[in-house]
């Protein structure tokens, strides 16, 4: 398959046949571990494929390759164009929720707090509650506890029918009101996540932070 795939890359650089092509390259390749061989086929389709209406989804295949070889420099700076040049897809925003991700890992809250509030803002779907529930964990990971609890209300609100980031947000809400040494409101909210989730890996976890709370 690689090797057809490949074939009409090479053959039919300007098509939409090529696009699908190289978008298939690189999951392969990245399904085998070989990211240095689907970021080098996906460096080439960014500039082959300039007017692809499949351009942004090739992008961000490119920095999701370059966040699994550690290469967080070049993966920010792809998304960042992808943000930046294709606002009106899908792609921008998942882009700007990795970059939250990264800005999250490294310290910078403020600028976030802003990626996935531009996303939680434009989006009622998974990635939207993804977004919100960052947004609260971002704000937790401050100390802006009463912030934090608004943000993840909002998960509960706007995003109920998103498990687990629903349960996630109950988990949290959980660990907030700990912070605020209300252990009423904390043991409530654990008991939601254990009752939605007996017997698994989220339920346990709230089953063991009530046992924290005696």
């Amino acid at each position: 398959a690689i090797f057809y795939f490949n074939k009409v890359f090479e053959s039919y650089p300007g098509s939409e046949s090529a696009a699908v092509s190289v978008i298939e390259l690189g999951k392969m390749y990245e399904l085998n571990g070989n990211y240095q061989a689907s970021i080098a086929v996906l460096e080439q389709a960014s500039t082959k494929l300039k007017d692809s209406p499949r351009l942004p989804e090739v992008l961000f295949l490119k920095g999701t390759a370059y966040i699994k070889i550690d290469d967080v420099q070049k993966a920010y700076g792809t998304f960042e164009e992808l943000a930046m040049y294709h606002r009106e897809t899908i792609f921008a925003d998942r882009a700007k929720f990795e970059m939250g991700l990264i800005d999250m890992a490294t310290g910078r809250y403020d600028i976030a707090n802003k990626n996935f509030l531009d996303v939680a803002e434009r989006r009622t779907d998974d990635l939207g509650a993804r977004s919100q529930f960052h947004y609260g964990l971002s704000l937790y990971e401050q100390g802006k506890i009463t912030e934090a609890i608004s943000a993840l209300v909002r998960v509960r609100t706007v995003y109920s029918q998103y498990e687990p980031w629903l349960s996630r947000s109950y988990l949290l809400l959980g660990d907030c009101y700990v912070k605020l040494n209300d252990k009423r409101q904390a043991e409530e909210m654990y008991r939601v996540v254990v009752t939605k989730h007996k017997g698994n890996e989220l339920g346990e976890e709230a089953r063991q932070k009530i046992s924290k709370l005696k």
